[in-house]
């Protein structure tokens, strides 16, 4: 989909996978969502899906964080962090129980600022200079960094593009001096998401197909995990667009209705 528009063919090329046996997962970099909002968006665009298909970098955050903070014995109702982000990822952190400092918790003065341990950020479509000042003055003070993606851009419905969370993430590397912690951002090109999707499903990395629309992301995430890789020209990248070294796909479409009838020929199993 672009935005709110579905890819035209779109549905049928997912429902012709799942007639032939394949099971098919969503991977976003997008963190404004939760889980639950996805599936019901794509129901609404006509394509079935359970929580359990759908994986996204705000669902990939806040379960490392919690890890995290457990493999330190540390619960995680006991850590504060600070969030430049949307429903997706301050829902996922409250599900896993931490506690998130709200902007007006700031106004008393600069103590709050110390007992921040993390600062988590993703997509911010209500981003205002108060949320970055705030986010910066926790790094300075100790917070770790925490990126859930850095896309620049992302695609909208008729063909234009918007701001993405990385245009967030620089601004505060820029003033803070401080790269994202942790080997964040977790969302692609990690491809913590594939390995995750490889334990939950219980499917060999080798048996899966990723297919994106953007090489420096869903292409680099499916090589770096081992994966098959296929890309479309529906969303980012469009036909003429040249492919950066090292991110070139194993199949390229102009669209993913053309998915069906490639797949048999490109599938690993």
């Amino acid at each position: 989909y672009r935005g709110k528009e579905v890819v035209p063919g779109a549905p049928e090329a997912i429902s012709g996978l799942k007639r032939a046996g394949k099971r098919v997962v969503y991977v976003t970099n997008n963190s404004t969502r939760t889980r639950v909002a996805y599936v019901e968006m794509l129901e609404d665009m006509g394509i079935a899906a359970s929580i359990d298909d759908v994986f996204t970098s705000a669902s990939l955050t806040a379960g490392w964080l919690a890890a995290h903070v457990k493999d330190d014995n540390i619960s995680p109702k006991d850590v504060v962090v600070y969030v430049i982000g949307e429903d997706g990822i301050k829902n996922g952190l409250k599900d896993h129980g931490f506690v998130l400092a709200e902007d007006q918790d700031f106004d008393a003065g600069k103590a709050l600022f110390g007992k921040v341990r993390f600062v988590v950020v993703g997509l911010d479509r209500h981003l205002t200079y108060h949320k970055l000042d705030i986010a910066l003055n926790c790094i300075v003070h100790g917070a770790a960094f925490i990126a859930t993606n850095d896309d620049a851009s992302l695609p909208m419905e008729g063909g234009t593009i918007a701001p993405g969370a990385g245009a967030i993430v620089q601004a505060l590397v820029t003033c803070s001096k401080h790269p994202p912690d942790f080997g964040s951002p977790f969302g692609k090109p990690n491809p913590m998401a594939f390995h995750e999707i490889a334990r939950v499903t219980r499917t060999p990395l080798k048996a899966m197909v990723a297919i994106g629309d953007r090489p420096e992301t869903d292409i680099l995430a499916a090589k770096r995990a081992g994966i098959t890789s296929i890309l479309v020209l529906s969303g980012i990248t469009r036909e003429g667009d040249e492919v950066p070294d090292g991110m070139a796909p194993d199949a390229i479409l102009i669209s993913i209705d053309e998915l069906n009838g490639l797949f048999p020929h490109i599938s690993r199993h």
